[in-house]
């Protein structure tokens, strides 16, 4: 019994951990209030006074951004364990590295288990697009420091998400309203992380 302590990813931001948000473009919070545990990076920010955060960082800089895109490379590049074909993303997962070239998605008011200690990666080989109430559901020791979830095109999530883990993009990621994100928001080609920002919780 007691509090499970999960072990260390074989991947991370090394001495930038602190950030919750990093991108070399711009940070859009649309509407009040985002609740953002961590440090934000970026080159400019719209909607500040949206947020409420814990960081004392808020700006971006080479190592941020060098560390991001390293990270990114290293996760994309990655030997897929298992690759799937155009259907949406669903079911039961153990740790490992899962393709889907045609991009992840995912239909409405539905959920992954992740079912152990490990890291799981998951590659979306184009936009990855959620839909309204999707859940990562972390189950017998998973822990969302070791859910890394990385797309070659755009990121979209739905409203009232639940993601546990953190979403690399190598293009623009747009969150919807009310979503719960235990995890990073890095976009690595200075494009705009956007959060729609009602009763949205960023943490990391």
């Amino acid at each position: 019994s007691g509090i499970v302590v999960p072990s260390v990813s074989a991947y991370s931001l090394g001495n930038n951990t602190s950030y919750a948000m990093i991108t070399s473009g711009a940070i859009t919070i649309s509407n009040a209030t985002t609740y953002v545990d961590g440090d934000l990076g970026e080159s400019t920010l719209t909607g500040g006074s949206n947020i409420v955060y814990t960081g004392t960082g808020r700006d971006w800089g080479t190592s941020s951004t060098t560390a991001s895109l390293n990270l990114y490379n290293q996760l994309i590049g990655l030997t897929a364990s298992v690759t799937y074909g155009a259907v949406d993303i669903s079911g039961v997962f153990i740790p490992g590295v899962y393709s889907y070239p045609s991009g992840i998605t995912s239909a409405a008011n539905t959920s992954i288990t992740l079912l152990k200690d490990g890291d799981y990666v998951f590659q979306s080989g184009a936009a990855m697009s959620l839909g309204a109430n999707f859940e990562v559901k972390l189950s017998k020791g998973a822990h969302s420091a070791r859910v890394w979830f990385v797309s070659v095109g755009a990121v979209t999530s739905g409203a009232n998400d639940i993601i546990n883990g953190t979403i690399l993009s190598n293009a623009a990621i747009n969150i919807g309203s009310t979503n719960t994100i235990d995890g990073r928001l890095i976009c690595v080609a200075g494009s705009a992380i956007t959060v729609d920002g009602t009763d949205t919780v960023i943490s990391i």
